[in-house]
């Protein structure tokens, strides 16, 4: 092997190396909870709140979405566990939850929640970049769908689906909540990413009930409580 040759090689090794290295920076970070601070969090439900609308109001909500509890969605029809959280705890008007679509097939959405007094309207958000949402949704009787397990004081369950057209694969997203006034309250909700049913839409609020599987049969409502403190506190 001549000189030429292993100068050429060396330089062919270096360009790879270079672009190798330009990928990795170019690939977005992912930041955990305690990397957004208190004050950036107070900061971007602030500016968010102001703004109501747009990107001025989208940007700085995706800009701290680590910082909202992620809810598990369950996977499998049928099966939906109820989870219990804390929203408005900081006094803003304006709080979100934030959950994950596994990678793999498609699949669609399906979520109940029931609605707090203080709430004034909700919607939901892709952790970077746009979506089409919600363009519907149904209230059921809380004692019609729950039966005993509903909360004391619960009368109404909203239901909500968005086909898994709407949804990426391993796809990020906040369900955001507005709220009349500044009082910290629990919200209870459960979400589920079911295989993809081509008739969803047609199901209507039937589809939800089915999806997460809604009884009023029993009378525990197996409720996980999200309440708890952070894997990793975030700091001042």
């Amino acid at each position: 092997m001549n000189l030429v040759h292993l100068r050429s090689q060396s330089v062919f090794i270096l360009l790879f190396l270079g672009a190798c290295a330009v990928a990795l920076a170019a690939e977005p970070a992912t930041h955990p909870a305690a990397d957004v601070t208190d004050a950036q969090l107070d900061a971007a439900l602030t500016a968010a709140e102001a703004a109501k609308e747009g990107e001025a109001f989208t940007g700085p909500l995706q800009s701290v979405a680590p910082r909202f509890r992620e809810v598990v969605a369950t996977t499998q029809p049928g099966q939906a566990t109820w989870h219990k959280v804390t929203l408005n705890s900081r006094g803003k008007k304006l709080d979100a939850v934030r959950f994950r679509v596994p990678d793999g097939e498609p699949r669609d959405l399906v979520w109940a929640f029931l609605p707090p007094p203080t709430l004034a309207t909700w919607y939901i958000l892709p952790t970077t970049g746009a979506m089409d949402g919600f363009t519907q949704f149904w209230r059921a009787n809380a004692s019609t769908a729950l039966g005993k397990k509903a909360p004391p004081g619960a009368s109404r369950v909203l239901l909500q689906s968005l086909p898994a057209k709407n949804l990426k694969p391993g796809g990020e997203y906040l369900l955001w909540f507005r709220f009349k006034d500044e009082t910290a309250t629990p919200l209870y909700l459960a979400v589920g990413l079911v295989p993809a049913s081509p008739d969803l839409v047609d199901q209507g609020q039937a589809g939800v009930i089915k999806g997460l599987g809604l009884t009023a049969q029993g009378d525990d409502l197996g409720v996980v409580d999200l309440d708890g403190p952070t894997t990793q506190p975030a700091t001042r």
